[in-house]
């Protein structure tokens, strides 16, 4: 990756305006290594175990280190991703922090470490904004982001009774929290070092 990735620079501002310093690429599983596509079937196999879904092709996306690469908060768009985000963190530890889009003081600090796996799905997928800091604290940790390169598979399936308008200004979430099957939907919050899970009434518990 990183001999291609150094032959573009990092742009300033990507086209949906919430991530800033960054290189990406989309490339098909085909493309990879030997090697990596071993890892990237780990991966498949992590998340979705037995279920074989449609997956979009691996996005790979390099954040310059801290302060110049971040990412806002933000919920991915039904064009974008399915019901799945999965992302293999590298380079640097880093915080991702969760928001409800709804609840401002529902916040969740989850911290990737270099190589970590995180998941987002459910409740998460579409009811909290995820973004990365490029400078934060963690317990009594300080996290500084270096460079940082996210390996991510998304899958292309929607839940039954999502129907959300593509409207620029559409709420991406709203139509996931109605229809059919949304509270079994609603146990997402998955990560290498903390996890936990959200309850009907927003509570989030974590364990370590």
């Amino acid at each position: 990756l990183d001999p291609l990735l150094r032959k573009r620079s990092y742009q300033r501002a990507h086209f949906d305006g919430v991530i800033e310093g960054y290189r990406e690429l989309e490339r098909p599983v085909s493309w990879f290594s030997a090697a990596n596509q071993a890892v990237l079937e780990r991966v498949r196999l992590a998340v979705f175990r037995d279920e074989r879904p449609v997956l979009l092709p691996p996005h790979i996306l390099d954040l310059e280190a801290a302060p110049g690469g971040f990412i806002l908060p933000h919920v991915d768009h039904i064009t974008a991703s399915g019901s799945t985000i999965a992302g293999v963190s590298l380079l640097t530890d880093a915080v991702m922090r969760l928001s409800h889009v709804e609840r401002a003081d529902h916040v969740v600090d989850v911290l990737l470490r270099a190589r970590s796996l995180y998941v987002i799905q459910g409740d998460a997928r579409y009811e909290w904004k995820h973004e990365i800091l490029a400078d934060a604290t963690f317990g009594d940790e300080r996290v500084v982001k270096g460079r940082r390169i996210a390996v991510i598979t998304r899958d292309d399936t929607q839940p039954e009774g999502l129907n959300v308008s593509l409207s620029e200004n559409a709420d991406p979430g709203a139509a996931a929290r109605t229809g059919p099957g949304y509270a079994e939907r609603r146990n997402v919050l998955t990560g290498k070092n903390r996890s936990g899970k959200i309850s009907e009434d927003g509570e989030v518990t974590l364990s370590q």
